[in-house]
């Protein structure tokens, strides 16, 4: 109870017991800001700005939700998910505000969104954890209440975005389930809502757009995937999500030659933010080394597999990288004898065509 008498305290006059609307125009600027910030890797900043927002409005929910939405994307940039407990806490205190505001505004479609979100958020972090069914619940009620935002309010199409990924991957997940009579195909849907929000949204362009260009790589729509991955790199270059999401489009297509470089720039920009844990390094000397092979560049990928295998990996991260480590030492065991007989690398002009998937 003290706390809550001191957080009240610290609320601009007039601010204190009413719902903010997020769109106004101080708060909107922050948030766009702030979501810039992540998707530029900056992540440091994106979180200061955020918790300017908590000390200047902290009844509100939004402040907190991006916290834990910069907090995830920070996670995933390094494949580590040490502070998980940080992101529920501030996932919690999301639910905690929409809770208490509800009871003031209950017809609010924003208190609903961040509500929903907070939830789909929950489900990701039990989906990396390995709890599925966890994942599956958390996901189940976070969707229930982005459709409760749009009886509240048809005009917010951010929800757009969580209902539209919710059903593009849970009929994509599903392989041969789709099938059934009771199982219906939603992948279509999916993508029209997601590309819905984007148009129409307030604060889910960018995440809206990568998350997008990752459903039409695994519809294989190689033309529009392309293209919106090459985009959204155009226009954030240093983005390694964006680079994440255009190497493998291009490496996924078949476009080998093409994501080569795309790997090497997400490479360099991984090693010159620190060291990590390493599991992203590797995962990017995995797909090298691979690419290289399949162009016969033998020398190439045996040295990318070494350099794979050589790093200095925690036993955590070993037992989750064991997949990546066997593709490498396969990729030793298939050079080993080109290299033992002195055979030259084939130059890029004479290697291998390569099937445009």
């Amino acid at each position: 109870m003290l706390q809550v008498v001191l957080l009240v305290g610290f609320l601009p006059a007039g601010e204190a017991g009413r719902v903010i609307d997020p769109t106004q125009e101080d708060v909107a600027a922050a948030i766009r800001e702030g979501m810039e910030l992540t998707v530029r890797n900056r992540f440091e900043q994106a979180d200061s700005l955020f918790h300017r927002l908590i000390q200047k409005y902290p009844d509100q929910p939004f402040g907190y939700f991006y916290v834990a939405a910069n907090l995830q994307a920070w996670m995933l940039d390094e494949e580590d998910f040490s502070r998980s407990g940080l992101f529920q806490l501030y996932l919690n205190r999301v639910l905690v505000r929409c809770d208490s505001l509800e009871k003031i505004d209950p017809n609010n479609g924003w208190l609903a969104f961040y509500r929903g979100s907070a939830h789909l958020y929950k489900g990701f972090l039990n989906s990396k954890l390995g709890h599925w069914w966890g994942a599956y619940r958390e996901a189940r009620k976070g969707v229930k209440e982005l459709e409760r935002v749009l009886a509240k309010d048809s005009t917010l199409y951010d929800a757009l975005l969580g209902i539209g990924s919710y059903k593009y991957w849970k009929s994509a997940k599903s392989g041969v389930l789709r099938f059934l009579p009771l199982i219906a195909d939603e992948r279509e849907e999916g993508l029209r809502l997601v590309e819905k929000a984007i148009e129409r949204g307030h604060f889910v362009y960018w995440v809206g757009r990568d998350q997008l260009a990752w459903m039409l790589i695994d519809s294989k729509q190689w033309e529009r995937a392309l293209a919106l991955a090459k985009e959204n790199h155009q226009q954030i270059p240093e983005s390694r999500f964006f680079l994440w999401t255009l190497s493998e489009a291009l490496a996924r297509s078949g476009k080998y030659r093409e994501a080569l470089p795309v790997y090497r720039q997400l490479l360099e920009s991984i090693r010159a933010d620190g060291p990590k844990n390493h599991f992203n390094e590797l995962h990017c000397l995995t797909k090298m080394a691979e690419i290289n092979l399949a162009l016969s560049r033998y020398r190439e990928a045996d040295s990318l597999a070494r350099a794979g295998l050589a790093l200095p990996l925690r036993s955590a991260v070993s037992r989750r990288a064991k997949g990546r480590l066997k593709k490498l030492r396969k990729v030793l065991k298939v050079c080993a004898p080109f290299l033992a007989g002195r055979q030259k690398n084939a130059p890029v002009e004479e290697a291998s065509v390569l099937p445009e998937r």
